[in-house]
């Protein structure tokens, strides 16, 4: 989580950038997906203008990994908010008005019900994106053990919006054959790249100019290379520069979001609480363009059987199309409820055996993962969330009151559940490219140290916790330390997304100054040293091979009073803490860290089926989240943490869901179902 340090310290856009630049905002495609017969736009005041499909000719289509993205839908809606038209005029309000008041005739159109998960329910083989089975051993002969314990998990995790609560825009401006672009990004390579082979253009002729994003959102991820590509393609037409500014309040509800899911999960244990068969069928939400359907399926198997390590195992993941925005998270909800699952089911086995959790997580991973659970895990993160929340007392009485006392009187239930989870320091890429990560240190007679990295694209806390990192290695003050954007770009740069690549960034730029702290007292000033990264996409899958590889660890309580009459939670308390290896922004990490759990608490309880706050009698504070940030004082990197949070929450949730008996999108079906024939439906 250390990769989505909020930063709210951005300027607004409109108040930098070309004074003379023309303005435009997005049409969007609200009535419903399907075959377009006609637009309908109003009538343009002199100086404004509209821009749709026809006038992009065949430069329509931005490749991103293996999907093809169009900038404005040509002939049919593919999802619901999907562009259709740029107006561009001199006032930006009046180009906002004109781009709302711009509608469509679809043919049947498909209205987007509120229930996005029903399309992953069940689908044809044209639907799905991507798939993966994993099998080995016999799940079905498990059923005739005697003896052994089952059990089964339902989750329905609807789509989780990305937070847009800031402004973003692209300015694009042409100088005959050489084009400049500003705009947002953490992978300013990837927009460079992308739109130079959209327009069929060199990248000698393609200026960018990466500004700081807000935020470190995934959000920033391939959006920018869209915006980028839109405005670029609007300046060329118009002749003019052009400024193209995303609504956070009108658009953010159509832009990339993190996908859900279904998830099924049975697992059998023996009266040891050893894993005996893992059995799971899950579907994700890869939205109308597939950007992520294949990364992430392999990510989530990963993560699960590098914990799970049985000897049966069936196992059929589904990236599914929908009439959705696409994804835009590579680090999304889908492992996180896979996870989650899994180890509540954990949990429940060594509850049956009476053993405690903590005892059981090293044997269920796979012998190359034993040593990642380390006695640092269990002493200052399991054993002191336990400890502050009398987490033991409390739950061994909650569970006495509800079997003495089964639908008493008592109006309020009080309930109480406890989750572990460890996060590996992989990444992605959906290239088949070998991704790098490259940093190049100089330091001056004067000790002062200039930085040559992507780092300078990232936010503002991100570039503070780097620099903090390099002046304490080097023992000089953080303020002698300087970032420079890179200034060659190959289009193979590891991007700043996902907090496994902030890690893994660190480490690379720890690297760096750990050899000029070497050279230092060996050779005369100046200094310079050069650290590299690779990260290898493999085109063999086998995540059998998967290991942890500097994993975080995290432990969570939620604390809830349940209103039985109501079915109103009268209040939800969240303790956290997790190990993140060394923290390179504290406050902001812990920041992060709340953030996400308060989001996590919002999506368990929106999945009901009502708003965030219906379930809750009074609004969920920071005061109701407590984190505990733990930094192993021997770690030299920062640890991802990205979904931990999600992780945590969801296992926790799904303890109090089924304590409290709330059936829906995550109870906790009575009897396992695994299909008698292979089907898609779910």
């Amino acid at each position: 989580m250390q990769a989505h340090m909020q930063a709210r310290e951005s300027t607004h856009p409109r108040e930098a950038g070309a004074p003379c630049a023309l303005h435009a905002s997005l049409a969007r495609a609200t009535q419903g997906t399907g075959r377009i017969l006609a637009m309908h736009a109003p009538a343009l005041p002199p100086g404004y203008s509209l821009i749709t499909a026809q006038d992009l000719l065949d430069r329509n289509a931005l490749e991103i990994g293996s999907a093809s993205i169009p900038l404005l839908a040509d002939r049919c809606i593919s999802y619901i908010g999907e562009p259709v038209a740029i107006v561009a005029g001199p006032d930006p309000l009046i180009v906002e008005e004109l781009a709302i008041s711009v509608s469509l005739d679809v043919e049947n159109p498909l209205i987007s019900i509120p229930r996005r998960t029903s399309y992953l329910e069940v689908f044809s083989d044209s639907r799905i994106a991507a798939r993966h089975d994993i099998s080995q051993g016999d799940f079905g002969r498990l059923s005739s053990i005697a003896d052994t314990l089952e059990f089964s998990t339902t989750m329905n995790i609807e789509p989780y919006p990305l937070a847009c609560d800031i402004w973003l825009e692209a300015l694009a401006e042409w100088d005959y054959e050489k084009l400049k672009i500003e705009v947002p990004t953490l992978w300013p390579e990837h927009v460079r790249t992308s739109i130079a082979a959209l327009l069929e253009a060199s990248l000698q002729d393609i200026e960018l100019v990466p500004r700081t994003p807000p935020s470190s959102s995934e959000l920033y991820f391939w959006l920018p290379s869209i915006l980028g590509a839109l405005a670029a393609s609007a300046a060329r037409i118009l002749r003019k520069p052009v400024r193209l500014t995303i609504s956070s309040s009108r658009e953010s509800m159509f832009l990339p979001s993190a996908q859900g899911g279904i998830v099924h999960m049975t697992t059998r244990w023996d009266r040891q609480a050893n894993l005996l068969g893992l059995w799971s069928r899950f579907v994700f939400d890869a939205g109308a363009y597939p950007v992520f359907g294949d990364v992430l399926l392999k990510s989530a198997i990963q993560k699960l059987l590098c914990v799970a390590n049985a000897e049966h195992i069936d196992i059929k993941g589904f990236s599914v199309l929908s009439p959705h925005p696409p994804d835009g998270a590579m680090e999304g909800l889908g492992s996180a409820s896979l996870l989650s699952a899994f180890h509540v089911h954990a949990s429940k086995a060594a509850r049956a055996c009476d053993k405690t959790i903590i005892e059981l997580m090293p044997r269920l991973m796979s012998k190359k993962n034993e040593d990642a659970f380390t006695e640092l895990y269990i002493s200052k993160i399991a054993a002191p969330i336990m400890q502050k929340t009398d987490f033991a007392r409390k739950h061994a009485s909650y569970e006495l009151i509800r079997k003495r006392n089964p639908g008493g009187p008592d109006p309020i239930l009080k309930c109480i559940s406890l989750a572990f989870a460890c996060q590996n320091a992989d990444s992605f890429s959906i290239s088949s490219k070998e991704m790098k990560s490259e940093a190049v240190l100089q330091l001056d007679r004067n000790l002062k140290v200039m930085l040559h990295s992507d780092l300078a694209a990232a936010p503002e806390r991100l570039k503070t916790a780097i620099s903090a990192l390099v002046a304490e290695d080097l023992k000089i003050p953080s303020s002698h330390v300087e970032l420079e954007h890179s200034l060659e770009m190959r289009g193979t740069h590891l991007p700043l997304v996902g907090s496994a690549g902030i890690a893994i960034m660190s480490e690379t730029v720890r690297r760096a100054a750990d050899r000029i702290q070497k050279l230092r007292f060996r050779e005369s000033l100046p200094l310079t040293a050069r650290a590299y990264g690779k990260i290898k996409s493999s085109a063999r899958f086998d995540p059998c091979e998967t290991r942890y590889e500097h994993p975080s660890f995290g432990a969570a309580v939620i604390h809830a009073d349940f209103d039985v009459r109501t079915g109103i939670f009268r209040s939800i308390k969240v303790d956290m803490n997790v190990y993140a290896g060394r923290i390179l922004y504290r406050s902001g990490l812990t920041e992060a860290l709340r953030e996400a759990a308060f989001h996590a608490v919002g999506a368990c309880l929106s999945s009901l089926g009502e708003p965030f706050g219906a379930f809750l009698q009074l609004p969920l504070t920071a005061s109701d989240i407590s984190i505990m940030a733990v930094e192993d004082p021997k770690a030299r990197t920062a640890r991802p943490v990205g979904f931990l949070p999600w992780m945590l929450i969801f296992s926790c949730m799904l303890g109090i869901f089924e304590q409290i008996g709330i059936p829906g999108n995550f109870a906790i079906p009575a009897v396992p179902y695994p299909p008698q024939k292979e089907e898609f439906a779910l």
